[in-house]
């Protein structure tokens, strides 16, 4: 997915490695993210395939890569991009947990609900902090997913506040 995600920066301008990284930030964030050693390798693998090339130039006394797509790299991304999307069973490794929090104290399971919630919090307020920059940029296709990211924070929040309550609510028999 990574090498996709690489072909559809480049497929809007060229770029450097820290370049995709800080769009990366900004933008796939929340579905798909990576840290320079991951992108690096994937810059390579794109390299060797000739779907990317790089044209070295010295900015600040610094030599810097400065990637762009190829023909066929153009070809293997609009080729990937036309499949029809799958849809796919939604993985919840959250859900995994709380599925058996019937082995531990309920304090403690309301604690770690709790700490998630909180979590959760943080992960929108950061893609909220974003927003201003984001929509300065990006596309329609862009904003629609940041808006689905932000709608996903908001139902999480929501469901686990109100299973929360629940739980602390309940009566252990």
């Amino acid at each position: 997915m990574l090498q996709f995600v690489i072909l559809g920066f480049l497929m809007s301008h060229d770029m450097s490695g820290y370049d995709i990284k800080k769009k990366m930030s900004l933008s796939t964030v929340n579905f798909v993210d990576a840290s320079f050693g991951s992108i690096y390798p994937a810059l390579k693998r794109l390299k060797q395939k000739g779907h990317i090339t790089y044209e070295e130039i010295v900015e600040n006394g610094k030599n810097k890569k400065i990637y762009s797509v190829t023909p066929e790299g153009k070809n293997e991304f609009l080729n990937w991009i036309e499949i029809p999307i799958n849809p796919q069973l939604t993985k919840f490794d959250q859900m995994v947990k709380i599925f058996f929090y019937n082995h531990i104290a309920k304090e403690k399971a309301i604690y770690l609900i709790e700490k998630y919630i909180c979590d959760l919090r943080s992960l929108k307020d950061k893609l909220e902090g974003t927003k201003d920059i984001v929509s300065q940029k990006a596309d329609y296709f862009e904003m629609s997913v940041f808006k689905v990211g932000n709608g996903y924070y908001d139902f999480l929040i929501k469901w686990y506040e109100k299973f929360l309550a629940e739980l602390k609510e309940k009566n252990d028999n």
